[in-house]
This record gives structure tokens, C-alpha cells and sequence, in this order.
């Protein structure tokens, strides 16, 4: 479900303190020269500069002096007596705020004066984000402070880093006089920031309508949209102020006004649960049956938070909507069973909504609560009606879902109604094989104990306890061995439990199964190895003795057990050895990634390759596949000699020998992406000429490997025309045929052999290789969890896949490319006490090492101090803080993950399924003080990556230039639990 956005922009880039600094007045255990210039307490602070060795700029751990100390407390004696005792105006503190920006931050006039006008201060001063002193006046000060400082020359059209004027300042504050007077000395009224907010955008989200009435009546363009398409009339319905929305509309707006998404201001109105305003818009015009680009009309998005009375006022207009669907076939009742919203449920039902109708995955609203756990809403689905055996487009039944997520309350409540407790999806699982495949042992308990079946088999002949001894869960293992599961039950494959739990590397489990009388002549001699990587590393006779003896008493396997402990002891310096290695390679590779001759260099210092030579760095290429292939590609392109050598050293390891034309190209393609360069291109497509026609002295169609060269630029043309959507005009065959005569050292190549060829490229696309997203290869955790936006408090359904030390967030599941990266670098996990089932994700950092998906398509850095996270319940929120725990690393190689990210997001171009964006139009508060400490947000989100990579090269005309580009590689497919 996706949420309303806003055009909100925090301008915090002007900020002058961070999440972790603040002003104090409480008095330190021993007072200091800083204290005493908090307080006012001029008296002290005499007495201290002028009985001891203390220097009046003195900095405190922010690098804040005495003097910044006074004039944010606003003592313009102790700021005067500072100065006379020679303080430095002009020093900076860590946020590169002067005194100066202090004192206009929170109003204080004399010390404003002072500071210029004895302490000579530029009033031009900016601090590290390049807010000025005016910026902050006009956001947090009086409007004769803002007079003051533009009498003195403050620049009006400064800009901060992220483009902010002092005009969005005002706007922001709400302080019509101090927009008045900007305009008046030449602030533009319609200035936008980098992310093209205007000053009306500011005014409209701040609810300041006397901003707003002044802003149009200066010549403020009502309509102007930021750069996801939003307007002022969006900000205003979002942040529900009807004055400022009716001033908009009786300016000109269009009620219905939609942004990039496709959201109206009515979307945001009706999400955000705000009756008054919903039937105002209404009354103005708004249309309630728009759709945005997810297919979502106003009541989607009512029902997704549970807004009774928005829903049924707009039931109340419109009965026929109740069934309307979105562009996943959902229907609101749908949304609302899925976050388990009772009374939401009943409101529609009771409207007539179709309780068994079924979105684009075969899923009823039944299925929707009962994969989330939502017993009481699936119980009242069930007594309104829902058959509680109807079945997904996979064959699975609600109770399926609810084994399969591990809902026990709802299992149960789903067994009480009548679910029935042997039916089979579309692979012959039962709910048992489901619950026991993801190791829920309490719903295989419940199960088991209502009399399902314990030996079930699917259509692969594998039991339950196939499957929980293959995922490794040993107290599901534990239950089902508990209700006689047969431990040496065989499948189709011929393999028992035991043989999967010692490919799985599942000690534990296999231990269980041993314990429980599991045949050892099941485990066959070439078993023995994955037997003996599951124990223990070394000292295999013994375990050989054990397992070809076939001895399986519990005495045995004691004896087994402490044979491997003690060898596991001795392993000890191996495996720290191994992981240090490790830990050296995934270094090397974030090197290389970044640096590519850098990270030989690395490489070769820390003895990962024995020597530096061509052979051994271009194995080293081979086969790591964490590295950029973009980065080789650069690597191997390059023209020095060192290089060179590498990249015929890398092309020979290549065997091309009995391949067809097309499949070696594609091969060679899937080691590297091509540079940008055309003479890198170049260098590196005529060492694969020469290789193939080496490889193939018997071929019949090229008489030279000059012929090879031409046609395999010919052939990168052809993949590019054919396959580009952007390319209207497609290459024909006779072009093709044409564009290569002659090629073939004057004579044309054998036409079936090129017609062929032709064909092969354009039903087939060649696949560029490029930087996958190696992260999402390893999957520990995944499942819909709900996100507060960044700088509005409105929720998003997302789908969240954990793995690799990194937590990703994507619209739906079908999406290859995420909204948001969050690296769990240095991240603290805590319960939100004031939120249901709600963890929050937050470092000691001023900002999380976070990215998400710009409008662009590229990634950017993300702006959070903190990410608000619910679950559907509390099992589920505990799971999930546990797994998140477990993943909590440090990984300074991070940034480099995230730049080869971007580039690889952008070389795609804009994506059609960007997260809808939610930034807080809300410029941050006043300095912190004892009482008052905000978090800072920095708002300057600078692109990271690079235009997709392009080379030109001359067609076999040698005139006009072609450019090649990489495309993207092919979705990875899910692998069998038991392969």
C-alpha cells in the first residue's frame, strides 16, 4: 500500500547543532568559563577570566567558545565583556556557526549589534552548510533582527548548500513581516531550492496562510511543482490546513492536481484520516475516484489506515467503490484485513464489499489476515461468510498462510472454524510442511495435536521433517520427532532427513536425528565429507570409522561428539586464520571496487596473490565475483603495459574452443562491463577477436580475426538497437547484412551464417554484465513491515528483505530494485513504547548510513536520525529485532557498496516503481537547550553515481560513431529448499 507524499523539505542545512549537542544551563559538577557565559552570570565570569589562566576562547567538546555560549543565551554583558577582553567573533564551532548565527537564531538584537559592530563579524559569515546569519533570523527570529542584518548588507539571495534562500527560511517560520521585508530587498519570490521547493511550497506546509496570502499577492506562482511533481495545495491537504488550501484554490489551483505518482491533494486528506478536509476538498471540487499510478483511490488509502468516517463518507457519495481495485487487484477490504483493522472490516462488509474476491495472486481478504495473524479479523471474515477452505492461485488455503508465517493464534483460530488440515497446495505441502519448512514449531505443535498428518509427503515424496531438518530448525525437528515422525522417511531423491541436515551443515540437527535412531548406512562414503564438514575439520578416520561402521548407539556418538570438541579446539587458529583471509579478500574487493590499481596494490601487499603478475591478478578477477564489473572493465582497459598483460591474461584463461560466434561474445560480455572509452573498447575487443579465431582454426567463416573484431562491434550494435525501447526504428536484417559486407577481408560473410546470427541477437538479448545486487543474494529474513516516512509522520507498507548486514525496503516483492538501503552499521535497535509493535533503528551518528531511491532512479543519501518500523504483532516485531541484532555489524566499506549501487540504479535509468516520497516540509526549530533538542537533519542530497557507461567506436563504414551501453542482468531465480 502505498502512502501520500509531500513536497516537504526540512532546511535544516542551515542547522547549527546536531542530534547530539545542546546548550545546557545545568550547572557542571565544576563550573566553567562556558557556564558562567550561559548564565548571564557576568559577575563569575569576570571573576574567572580575571583571576586565572582560562582563555576567553576557550572551546568546549563542539568547539564552541565562551562567546557562542552568551550570544545564543542572549547576554549582551557578558557577550560586551568577552569582546573588551579581546574573544574572537569569528570562530567557528564544529558546525562552522559563529557567535553571530547563534545570537540571529534566537533573536537576540543587542548581542547581534555587538557582534558586528564591535566584534567586526561579517554579516555574510556561513556556517558549514553555507546558511548565513539572515537564514537564521529569518527562520527563528523577530522581523526587526531580519531589518537589522539587511540594513547591514546581509545578502537576500544567499543559498545554502541545498538552495534554500532566506526567503524559504521566513516562508517556513511563519513570520509574514520578515517575508515582506525580504521581498522588498529583492528576494525572489519564486527562487526554488535543488530539489525546486519554493518559498509558497514552505509557507503552505507550515500552515502560515498569512505567509501564503502575502507570497501570491507578491507575485507567487500557485502551481509550481518540486521535483516529484508536488504543489503547495498538496502540502497544505497534507499538513490539514484548510485556510491555506482554500487560498490556493481560489488563486487558481487545480483541485485536482496530481504529482508524479498521481496522488491528489484528496489521496493525501483521506490517508491521513482528515474528515473536515476530505469533505471541504470535496465541496471544492476534488474528484473521489482518481487513481494514483498504484491504482489507489482515495478510499484505498482511508481503508489501508483504518479511517472509519473518511471511508464511509465517501461510501456515503459513492457505493459503488467499495469494490474498486488497484493495480495489484486489492480492494480496500483486502488492505484493511491485511493490517488486521476489525472494525474497518465490518464497515465495508456491512457496505457490501465481495468478502471472497481475489487479487492478481489469487488471495482473498481471509488469506490476507491469516498470512498477518490477524485472528480476530480472519474469525469475523469467517463468520460474515469467507470459506475458510478457498485457495490461492498456489493452492494454499488460509490456514497454509498462517502455518507459513508462523501465526499461531490464528492457526488455531482458523482449526476451530473448521479449516481442514491435510488439503495440499500446488506442490502437495500441507500447512504442517509449510510451518515446519520456516521452523514454527508451536503451529506444528498445534497441528500435530489436532491430528495432522506427521508423515505427510508433497509431489516431491519429502516429509515435514525433510524439510525442518533441511532449514535447520532443530525444535521443529524436536516436535515432530516428538509425534513419531519417521526419521529415515526417504524422498524421491532417496535421502533421509539426516543426509539434508549434513549437506546443510546443521550439526545440531543431525545430532537430534543421531540421538533419535537415524540410520547411518543412509549416509553414504561420499556423504561422509559434508558429514565431517558439519562436525569438525579434521581428524576424519575416526568419523569415517563411525559412519562406515554404521554404529549409531547414543554411547557412539557421545564418544563422536567429544572427538569433535576437541578437535574443534585445535581448529581454533586455522579458523581464525581463514577468517582473517577472509576479512583481507572482502577488504580487497571494496578497494578494488573503488580503486581498481589501488586495490592491487592492496592485493598483492597482503599476499592474496603470490606475486604481482598478469596471470595471478587476472585469476584473481576471475573469480572473486563481488567485484565491480565495471571496475575491471576500466582495469583491463587500461593502456599501460601492466594492464595490457592483465588483459591478455585475462582473456586467455577465457576458452572459446567449439563456440558458436554469438555464444562466446556473450560469454566474454558476462566477465566485465564495457568502459566509457572507445579506445579502451577497442584494445579489449581485439584481444577477444584474436582468442576466438585462435581457438577456432577449423572454422569456416572467418577467414582473419579482423573479420571477428568488425562483426562483434557490428553484433554490440545490433543488441543495442534491438533491445533499446528508446530506439524506435529498428535495425531490418537486410540493414544488418548490409552493414557488414565486405567485412570478411573484402568478401561478405556466408548470409545464412548472418541471418542467423541476426536472428539469435534480436530474440535473445545479449546481457551485459553488470554489478548485481550481491547483498539480496543471501536472504536471512523477509516480510511486510510499515514505514514512517522520514519528515511526516504517515506510514508505508513496504516489503523488507534482510541480508548481508544490510535491511532493504521495496515497494512490492516483485521489485528488483529497492526504495531504501539501510546498512546496519553502528545501528542501536530499541522498542517504541508509545507505538504497537513499533522498533526503531537510530545511531549514535548525527545521520544513519542510509540511501534511498531519488526521483531520478539514482540513489542518494537518505536524511534520517532514526527509522520508526511496526510489525503486525508483537511475535513478529520480536522476530524481527532479533534478526536485526544479529545482522548489526561495522562495515566501513559501506559507501563504496552504495556508489557501485548508484551507479548500476542510474545506468538503468528512471524506474517505474519509486518509492512515493515523504519529506517534512518543516525547517529545523531553534537551537537546542536544556529542554529543546531537536535532531538535525542535513538535507543535501548529492546524486552518487555516474551516467551509464557508453563508448563510441566507428561502424564498418569507419564513419559514423555508435555507442554501447550496458544492460541490466537477469532476475536471479529462487533455488529448492532441498536442492
Amino acid at each position: 500500500m502505498g502512502s501520500t507524499s509531500n513536497s516537504t523539505k526540512n532546511t535544516g542545512s542551515t542547522t547549527t547543532t546536531s542530534a547530539t549537542t545542546k546548550h545546557s544551563n545545568s550547572a557542571p559538577t565544576r563550573p566553567s568559563v562556558h557556564y558562567y557565559s550561559s548564565t548571564g552570570d557576568i559577575e563569575k565570569l569576570s571573576n574567572l577570566l580575571n583571576n586565572s589562566a582560562t582563555s576567553p576562547d576557550t572551546p568546549d567538546s563542539e568547539k564552541r567558545t565562551p562567546l557562542h555560549h552568551a550570544a545564543f543565551c542572549g547576554s549582551a554583558a557578558c557577550v560586551n565583556f568577552l569582546l573588551d577582553k579581546k574573544a574572537n567573533a569569528n570562530i567557528k564551532d564544529s558546525a562552522g556557526n559563529t557567535p553571530l548565527q547563534w545570537a540571529s537564531s534566537r533573536g537576540h538584537l543587542e548581542c547581534i549589534k555587538l557582534l558586528v559592530e564591535k566584534g567586526g563579524v561579517d554579516i555574510n559569515t556561513k556556517d558549514d552548510k553555507n546558511g548565513t546569519p539572515l537564514h537564521k533570523a529569518s527562520l527563528f527570529a523577530s522581523a526587526e533582527c531580519v531589518l537589522y542584518l539587511l540594513n547591514g548588507k546581509a545578502d537576500p539571495r544567499a543559498v545554502t548548500t541545498n538552495g534554500e534562500t532566506p526567503l524559504h527560511h521566513a516562508s517556513a517560520g511563519g513570520n509574514p513581516q520578515c517575508v515582506e521585508l525580504l521581498i522588498k530587498a529583492d528576494s525572489k519570490v519564486n527562487a526554488v531550492d535543488n530539489d525546486c521547493i519554493t518559498p509558497l511550497h514552505q509557507a503552505s506546509f507550515s500552515g502560515h496562510s498569512g505567509c501564503v496570502s502575502l507570497l501570491l499577492k507578491k507575485g507567487a506562482k500557485v502551481d509550481p511543482r518540486d521535483i516529484h511533481g508536488i504543489s503547495p495545495l498538496h502540502n497544505a491537504a497534507s499538513a490539514g490546513y484548510v485556510d491555506c488550501v482554500e487560498q490556493l484554490v481560489r488563486n487558481g489551483e487545480n483541485i485536482n492536481c496530481v504529482d508524479i505518482e498521481g496522488v491528489t491533494p484528496l489521496h493525501h486528506t483521506c490517508f491521513n484520516g482528515n474528515l473536515q478536509l476530505t469533505k471541504r476538498l470535496i465541496e471544492l471540487g476534488a474528484k473521489i475516484d482518481m487513481v494514483d499510478e498504484m491504482g489507489e483511490t482515495p478510499l484505498h488509502k482511508a481503508a489501508f489506515n483504518g479511517h472509519k468516517e473518511v471511508c464511509e463518507y465517501l461510501l456515503y457519495l459513492d457505493p459503488t467503490m467499495i469494490d474498486c481495485r488497484d493495480s495489484r487487484q486489492s480492494t480496500s477490504l483486502h488492505l484493511a484485513a491485511f493490517n488486521g483493522l476489525i472494525d474497518m472490516v465490518d464497515l465495508l462488509i456491512r457496505y457490501k464489499a465481495q468478502i471472497n474476491i481475489k487479487d492478481e495472486e489469487g488471495a482473498t481478504p481471509l488469506h490476507k489476515a491469516s498470512f498477518n495473524g490477524h485472528s480476530s479479523c480472519a474469525k469475523l471474515l469467517v463468520d460474515k461468510g469467507a470459506p475458510i477452505g478457498i485457495v490461492d492461485s498456489q493452492g494454499a488455503t488460509p490456514l497454509h498462510k498462517a502455518a507459513f508465517n508462523g501465526r499461531s493464534k490464528c492457526l488455531a483460530t482458523l482449526i476451530r472454524s473448521g479449516a481442514e488440515l491435510e488439503v495440499k497446495d500446488s506442490q502437495g505441502g500441507t500447512p504442517l510442511h509449510n510451518a515446519a519448512y520456516n521452523g514454527h514449531s508451536d503451529c506444528c505443535r498445534i497441528l500435530l495435536k489436532k491430528g495432522a498428518n506427521v508423515n505427510a509427503v508433497d509431489t516431491h515424496s519429502s516429509t515435514p521433517l525433510h524439510l525442518a531438518s533441511a532449514a535447520g530448525a532443530r525444535d521443529t525437528v524436536d516436535v515432530l520427532i516428538q509425534f513419531k515422525a519417521r526419521i529415515d522417511a526417504k524422498n524421491f531423491a532417496g535421502k533421509t532427513p539426516l543426509v539434508y541436515a549434513i549437506k546443510k551443515n546443521h550439526s545440531d540437527v543431525a545430532r537430534v536425528l543421531i540421538r533419535a535412531g537415524a540410520d547411518l548406512d543412509q549416509v553414504s562414503l561420499r556423504s561422509s565429507v559434508d558429514f565431517t564438514k558439519t562436525f569438525g575439520t579434521e581428524n576424519h578416520d575416526e568419523i569415517y570409522q563411525i559412519v562406515n561402521k554404521r554404529e549409531s548407539s547414543n554411547h557412539e556418538v557421545d564418544e563422536l561428539q567429544l572427538a569433535l570438541e576437541q578437535q574443534a579446539k585445535e581448529d581454533m587458529e586455522q579458523l581464525a586464520a581463514e577468517k582473517q583471509k577472509l576479512l583481507l579478500v572482502k577488504a580487497a574487493i571494496a578497494q578494488f571496487n573503488s580503486h581498481p590499481k589501488k586495490g592491487i596494490e592492496f592485493i598483492v601487499v597482503n599476499g592474496l596473490i603470490s606475486e604481482k603478475n598478469p596471470k595471478e591478478v587476472a585469476h584473481f578477477l576471475l573469480t572473486h565475483s563481488e567485484l565491480s564489473k565495471q571496475a575491471i572493465g576500466e582495469y583491463i582497459g587500461e593502456g599501460d603495459d601492466f594492464n595490457l598483460q592483465v588483459l591478455h591474461a585475462f582473456v586467455d584463461e577465457l576458452d572459446f574452443s567449439g563456440l558458436d560466434f554469438d555464444v562466446a561474445l556473450r560469454k566474454y560480455l558476462l566477465t566485465f562491463r564495457l568502459p566509457g572509452e572507445a579506445q579502451k573498447i577497442d584494445r579489449m575487443m581485439e584481444k577477444f577477436a584474436s582468442q576466438f579465431y585462435q581457438h577456432n582454426p577449423d572454422n569456416k567463416v572467418f577467414v582473419n580475426n579482423d573479420a571477428v573484431y568488425v562483426l562483434a562491434f557490428s553484433v554490440i550494435m545490433l543488441n543495442t538497437d534491438a533491445h533499446n525501447p528508446n530506439i524506435k526504428k529498428k535495425m531490418t536484417k537486410a540493414e544488418f547484412l548490409r552493414n557488414n559486407s565486405g567485412i570478411n577481408s573484402g568478401d561478405d560473410l556466408p548470409p545464412d551464417f548472418m541471418e542467423n546470427l541476426y536472428d539469435k541477437i534480436v530474440t535473445n538479448e545479449i546481457k551485459m554484465e553488470r554489478d548485481g545486487n550481491q547483498a539480496n543474494q543471501h536472504v536471512e529474513k523477509k516480510g511486510w513491515l510499515t514505514k514512517q516516512g522520514g519528515r511526516i509522520k504517515t506510514w508505508k507498507k513496504r516489503w523488507f528483505i534482510l541480508t548481508a548486514n544490510c535491511l532493504l525496503y521495496y515497494k512490492t516483492p516483485q521489485d528488483h530494485e529497492p526504495c531504501g538501503i539501510i546498512p546496519l552499521e553502528n545501528v542501536v535497535v530499541t522498542i517504541d513504547p508509545q507505538k504497537k509493535f513499533c522498533f526503531m533503528l537510530h545511531s549514535s551518528q548525527e545521520q544513519m548510513k542510509a540511501c534511498k531511491l531519488n526521483s531520478d532512479g539514482t540513489l542518494v543519501q537518505a536524511n534520517h536520525a532514526a527509522y520508526f518500523i511496526a510489525a503486525a504483532n508483537m511475535a513478529e516485531m520480536d522476530s524481527w529485532v532479533q534478526s536485526i541484532k544479529s545482522n548489526i555489524h561495522s562495515n566501513p566499506n559501506f559507501e563504496q557498496l552504495l556508489k557501485r549501487k548508484a551507479e548500476t540504479i542510474r545506468g538503468r535509468g528512471k524506474v517505474s516503481t519509486k518509492p512515493i516520497q515523504n519529506r517534512k516540509q518543516t525547517i529545523s526549530g531553534p537551537p537546542p537547550t536544556a529542554t529543546n533538542t531537536p535532531t538535525s537533519a542535513s538535507n543535501n542530497t548529492t546524486n552518487v553515481g555516474s551516467p551509464p557507461n557508453s563508448g563510441g567506436v566507428l561502424n564498418s563504414s569507419g564513419s559514423k560513431p555508435v555507442t554501447f551501453s550496458s544492460t541490466s542482468s537477469p532476475v536471479q531465480q529462487q533455488t529448492s529448499a532441498l536442492s
